[in-house]
């Protein structure tokens, strides 16, 4: 918890028409290897930007998506208006390979 806010108000940044949902939404993404079947997958996003769903989904091949297997395991608040979000999910040992992105959708 930081101190400050906006006790009693919102600190919602309201999306305008026109902006591009990752400029809106985004502020850095970082994939990690943990252990050797653990990747993690991390997304720096504006703090207050509640207008957009930010969903997070893994493909082995580019062509399917999905969003199953992928665990919320941290957010953390970083300051200057950014949050970072840590999901994690288990490499299974046939996946050589493994993409992920975030999903963005207007509310």
């Amino acid at each position: 918890m930081e101190t400050g806010g906006n006790p009693g108000t919102s600190d919602r940044v309201p999306y305008s028409e026109g902006e591009g949902l990752v400029d809106y939404v985004i502020g850095g993404q970082e994939i990690t290897l943990g252990e050797a079947s653990i990747v993690r997958f991390e997304v720096l996003f504006k703090a207050g930007a509640d207008d957009v769903e930010l969903t997070p989904e893994w493909s082995s091949n580019l062509n399917g998506w999905f969003g199953d297997r992928l665990t919320l395991v941290a957010q953390e608040a970083l300051g200057g208006g950014l949050v970072k979000r840590t999901w994690q999910m288990t490499r299974e040992a046939n996946e050589e390979r493994l993409f992920f992105r975030v999903s963005l959708e207007k509310r």
